[in-house]
């Protein structure tokens, strides 16, 4: 019928099967048809609206991003053009398709570059491509206009600038930017833990140690688990010849976590 019908009765015909196949809980069902009227009705909001979710519950992310690209072409609002886009260069970074993504985050950018997340994504897309020359032109113009500020956005242009420093394997660089990243924001998890691991890498075992005291801290998610930061405060702690505190923090591990199998 899909096929058949034309104009306003071939919309009404797909989105009536999309949403039939809803019900049924087979909206991949309603995908080519829905596909096929988009083709043919362009402007359709409906049907490029039905066929984002379709996207969206099967996890159709390339697809999806392509969608969103299109969609931006057809707004009118700047606001919702520089998110359809940041929107759809992120997803083609989550698939790991950076040449697809920067385009999209260029041109949010050039529509505002002021926007700390079309920033840091257009960053990620080019760290992704090994274009860090152009992520290091940027950061630096992102920083430059924060006028030595700390906050929670700033703490993520320190942080890209830690991953192009481990990149080209500049770890002065690297452990320097996590710890303005860290000042910004100790909130934030996953720059607290690449932090902790640089540091224990490099021994720098105080500011590796101080900063496993902040992880115990923190109530958002970390890759470093409350438990595994007392944990290694204790190793630390026994490297450098402390048993009683090693002891001590092992036990506070145990306590926090004792299902923790690397907790011993």
């Amino acid at each position: 019928l899909v096929y058949l019908e034309e104009g306003a009765a071939q919309v009404d015909a797909a989105l009536g099967l999309s949403h039939a196949y809803s019900e049924l809980d087979q909206p991949d069902a309603a995908r080519e048809g829905l596909e096929h009227v988009r083709s043919a009705q362009p402007d359709s909001r409906e049907v490029r609206t039905a066929l984002r979710r379709i996207y969206e519950r099967g996890e159709k992310w390339v697809e999806l991003a392509r969608l969103l690209v299109e969609d931006a072409e057809l707004a009118e609002a700047v606001e919702e053009k520089v998110a359809l886009l940041t929107r759809a260069g992120n997803l083609f970074i989550e698939a790991g398709d950076a040449f697809a993504a920067v385009e999209p985050l260029r041109k949010a950018h050039q529509l505002d570059d002021s926007a700390t997340d079309v920033t840091v994504g257009l960053v990620d897309a080019y760290i992704l491509a090994g274009w860090f020359d152009d992520a290091t032109t940027l950061l630096d113009a992102a920083l430059g206009g924060t006028r030595g500020r700390r906050s929670p956005e700033v703490c993520l242009y320190h942080h890209r600038r830690a991953q192009v420093a481990d990149a080209l394997g500049d770890r002065a660089t690297q452990l320097e930017a996590l710890q303005e990243a860290h000042l910004c924001n100790k909130k934030n998890g996953e720059v607290a833990a690449a932090l902790a691991d640089l540091a224990e890498e490099l021994q720098e075992w105080d500011l590796a140690q101080k900063t496993l005291r902040t992880i115990t801290l923190i109530d958002s998610d970390c890759p470093i688990s409350r438990a595994q930061a007392f944990l290694r405060q204790g190793r630390i702690a026994r490297l450098q010849g402390d048993n009683k505190s090693a002891k001590m923090w092992a036990r506070r591990a145990k306590r926090e976590d004792p299902d923790d199998c690397a907790v011993d």
